[in-house]
């Protein structure tokens, strides 16, 4: 895959354009069956919470919109005066017709998992293990997870434990580190 230059979302640039600026490599190395997923918080109207923004980047990178699933986060922060943000969407599509195969994976629309915890948390968007080994089921034994923002590598770790091929991308060398002594103990497991 070629290198990516990627701009962070500020607001002088949409999160429709950052999210297709990124989500339009992937389609071109993903199979026709492929699938893809982002998790997208609820902390701003323009990525709450039906997330248009990101469906949109979805779509226009090349993929097809399939729904929207809901990780809800019983640990999340209050704020003082407003609604806990204790929910974020799950935007996913694939890239062609869904082939279930002749083992189809169920899975739900729903995940709850709060993010680590104290020691445990190294990334601040760090996702908990037990729902990406969810999520990564929707990629077919041996399959390939590709996360390209990979951060302490979490969804690598899943998609290993899971039985996955997995291809991480992260532009901070302090989290890549992490990330790949996580990925070689999941290797060791």
């Amino acid at each position: 895959m070629e290198a990516v230059e990627l701009l962070l979302p500020d607001e002088r640039v949409s999160v429709s354009c950052w999210g297709q600026a990124w989500a339009a490599k992937p389609p071109r190395s993903t199979t026709p069956t492929g699938a893809a997923s982002t998790a997208t918080p609820s902390t701003t109207p323009r990525s709450a919470p039906c997330n248009p923004p990101t469906i949109d980047a979805l779509q226009a990178a090349g993929y097809t919109w399939r729904g929207i699933a809901v990780w809800h986060k019983p640990a999340a922060r209050p704020h003082p005066g407003r609604l806990k943000q204790e929910c974020e969407s799950i935007v996913w599509g694939c890239a062609g017709a869904m082939d279930p195969g002749n083992k189809p994976v169920y899975l739900p629309g729903h995940f709850t998992g709060s993010q680590p915890r104290g020691a445990n948390r190294q990334h601040i968007t760090q996702k908990p293990l037990d729902m990406m080994r969810e999520l990564v089921r929707i990629v077919p034994v041996d399959g390939t997870v590709l996360d390209p923002f990979t951060g302490v590598g979490t969804t690598g770790v899943a998609a290993l434990m899971e039985c996955r091929h997995f291809i991480g991308i992260e532009h901070s060398a302090k989290y890549a580190n992490i990330a790949r002594a996580r990925l070689t103990e999941a290797i060791a497991a």
